[in-house]
């Protein structure tokens, strides 16, 4: 999930990262720290939900979630256990290649 992964990135070098959304992208905020949360990567440290109005005239109020996320006590075993899986991935990914190309030739 890519803004799983980007948030993860973010977590990298700081230790809390805002994760926001409006209108129909709030279940995404959702989805996304909560899988943060699952997977032991960070804690949610608060949550706030306000209404906010786009520049255009006349357009009515949006609402907005706003989830702020630390690092959890296990980010770094976490963190490297998540990259030695996606290097594993890709080893495995290469040799499916290759077998499908040796079975072609």
């Amino acid at each position: 999930f890519f803004y799983v992964d980007l948030a993860t990135k973010f977590l990298l070098s700081h230790e809390t990262v805002e994760v926001s959304g409006l209108g129909g992208a709030i279940p995404t905020v959702v989805t996304i720290a909560e899988i943060l949360k699952s997977q032991e990567v960070a804690k949610i440290v608060s949550i706030s939900t306000s209404l906010t109005t786009v520049q255009e005239h006349g357009s009515p109020a949006k609402p907005k979630m706003e989830v702020k996320i630390q690092k959890s006590d296990k980010f770094e075993s976490v963190y490297q256990q998540k990259k030695q899986l996606a290097q594993e991935n890709k080893e495995i990914h290469q040799l499916v290649v290759q077998a499908q190309r040796n079975i072609q030739e």
